[in-house]
């Protein structure tokens, strides 16, 4: 197809009726040439032709489409529809149900009085629409309730938007966690607000710097307390639900006990209660047995410790869920493997030996 660019309009070539060329326009409208255009250019399709500088897409025009993200397509004012098919290749439902608008310049031929009507989608315009339409003069009453109701309904979408992403930020920093009473009838469980901590290690090194700058430093302290240990019975039901104390009262964490599965492991009772299965070889190399029959001693050297000024929820390297409150003692001898020392073993099983 061969296609003439006559002042800004682009016209299909038909051909020639005594000696004078026959086109059609884009509107489907036929006409004879009365001057010999100087350039053919052949291409498929309307739609294959550039539109730059035409009346279809140009900013010299007030009226015209403009997109979601504010950018403004002018045409003249009776071209909207096609433009849509002939810049963007698609139907002006399409470029609606996406959110563009239209923008129309209006003449009132008795005193030329310039008006902007903004006909909207089902969408309501963006921020970056409203600021382009904001900028505009001209524009008449209806038009301006028009967008005062959009800006409106814009910001309380925005306020939403705020607060889901305040709340979707707060739930990834906080876990709630239902503390369960060992005895019901004297305390009843209760649900406390852990802060999730991503990464252990870097928590307490941010935890030991901002304490350094207060002059607090960790404790080194040493293991003097005997534990108590017997002989599992492969299949043994024990009781490893993990305590942790919360006003003066013990409180598990973890429904579901656990059962022996190696044969030879120990049971080793805690002193809040809470009992843990040791494979046999790890054992020998944490403990060492006294004359008293079931009592053992530790082969711990000194460890370095904290005490925890809120309450915490990590998963450790082997992929194990603790939570630890405001209070307790966190051994960190290891910053790869920090783990917590209930408060009421801590007091009983370790001394103070100095603060570094």
């Amino acid at each position: 197809m061969k296609f003439i660019k006559i002042e800004n309009q682009w016209k299909k070539y038909n051909g020639t009726v005594n000696k004078k060329i026959t086109v059609t326009n884009v509107f489907g409208k036929e006409e004879i040439l009365n001057t010999k255009p100087l350039k053919f250019v052949k291409v498929n399709d309307w739609s294959n032709l550039d539109w730059t500088d035409t009346i279809l897409f140009s900013n010299k025009y007030k009226s015209g489409l403009l997109a979601p993200n504010g950018k403004f397509y002018g045409c003249a004012y009776f071209c909207h529809d096609i433009q849509a098919l002939m810049v963007h290749k698609k139907d002006i439902t399409e470029l609606e149900k996406e959110g563009w608008c239209r923008l129309t310049y209006l003449v009132n031929r008795e005193d030329l009085q310039v008006e902007f009507c903004f006909r909207k989608s089902k969408n309501l315009p963006t921020i970056q629409q409203i600021d382009y339409i904001k900028n505009l003069e001209g524009k008449h009453e209806e038009f301006f309730f028009e967008l005062r109701q959009a800006i409106h309904q814009r910001s309380i979408e925005k306020l939403n938007e705020t607060n889901k992403a305040i709340k979707e930020n707060e739930d990834s920093l906080y876990k709630k966690i239902k503390l369960l009473s060992l005895d019901i009838l004297k305390y009843p469980d209760i649900e406390i607000q852990c802060h999730i901590v991503k990464d252990m290690k870097v928590f307490v090194e941010k935890f030991l710097e901002i304490q350094a700058q207060k002059n607090i430093f960790p404790k080194i302290i040493n293991d003097t307390a005997l534990i108590q240990a017997r002989l599992g019975v492969v299949g043994e039901e024990v009781d490893t639900r993990r305590r942790v104390e919360k006003n003066g009262n013990i409180y598990i964490i973890d429904e579901k006990k656990e059962n022996v599965k190696i044969e030879g492991s120990m049971i080793v009772s805690s002193l809040n209660g809470q009992e843990h299965i040791v494979e046999p070889q790890i054992f020998k190399e944490k403990y060492t047995p006294t004359n008293k029959n079931g009592v053992y001693t530790h082969f711990f050297e000194s460890i370095k410790c904290i005490e925890l000024m809120h309450d915490i929820f990590f998963k450790t390297n082997a992929g194990e869920k603790i939570c630890v409150l405001k209070g307790t003692t966190l051994n960190i001898t290891s910053l790869d493997n920090p783990y917590p020392m209930q408060n009421v073993a801590f007091e009983k099983s370790y001394t103070n030996t100095n603060e570094i």
